[in-house]
């Protein structure tokens, strides 16, 4: 009589505590997530009504200290809250609940809009960020989607820099359009250009290098649902250009 392994009933027993203990973890994570999120976004809106009090008509303004006291904490504030989002993030594509919501999208105005509402991150980076794109890219996406994309690569862009320009561009190529964040920084090692695409791993261990890991992963995520493909092109000492092709779905 064939007797079975030890090990592999050992294996048995334990593959469902581990499928438990993993979605354990996905629902603390989501709620831990969300339960963060409304504090850091009230202190967030307080902080704002702080400096908009501090600067109004007929209102004392704030001393110079102050006001950057206030500023600096409001950076931390939205840095806390990004990797809340990240987790959060990691959570909704770990249990399957990403949902893309496609609709006719301008990505060229789209791109603009995202950039100038981050130009206050680069200043913070000491760098300057212009688009290259044309006057419109309609096409059919996933408008939220597309911009979790492309802010996880300004930041990296800011992050990894050097403080040097940054360009975003967006063409149209074919069937596809093309999105693409350059910047002039230190660059990106062979050996570590498909590493940085998988989670919790970074092209920089650093301490003072802060991050989870997850942004570029969590960028191929959304792209990969959206029919698209993002690669990196690097050069030591020449910078890092991060492409984004994504199907246009005109008509769709």
């Amino acid at each position: 009589m064939a007797t079975r392994p030890k090990g592999r009933a050992r294996a048995s027993r334990h593959g469902p505590r581990k499928a438990a203990a993993a979605s354990d973890r996905d629902r603390f994570l989501a709620l831990a997530s969300h339960e963060l999120r409304t504090p850091l976004t009230a202190l967030a809106l307080h902080l704002d009504s702080a400096l908009r009090m501090g600067s109004g008509p007929g209102e004392a303004d704030l001393p110079t200290a102050a006001r950057a006291q206030i500023e600096s904490a409001r950076r931390q504030v939205r840095r806390m809250a990004f990797l809340v989002d990240e987790i959060l993030d990691i959570t909704r594509i770990q249990s399957g609940a990403v949902e893309l919501a496609p609709e006719e999208l301008d990505l060229a105005a789209l791109v603009r809009s995202v950039v100038t509402r981050r130009l206050r991150e680069a200043e913070s980076a000491r760098a300057t960020v212009s688009v290259v794109a044309p006057p419109a890219l309609p096409g059919r996406w996933d408008p939220a989607r597309v911009e979790q994309v492309l802010v996880h690569l300004l930041t990296n862009a800011f992050k990894f820099g050097g403080g040097r320009p940054v360009v975003v561009e967006v063409t149209e190529e074919g069937d596809r359009a093309r999105l693409s964040v350059r910047d002039r920084g230190r660059g990106i090692a062979p050996e570590d250009q498909e590493r940085i695409f998988v989670r919790y791993e970074r092209a920089d261990p650093a301490p003072e290098q802060a991050g989870l890991g997850l942004g570029l992963w969590i960028a191929r995520e959304f792209v990969e649902r959206m029919g698209g493909t993002i690669a990196v092109e690097s050069r030591a000492g020449e910078g890092a250009r991060f492409v984004v092709e994504l199907p246009l779905g005109r008509g769709g």
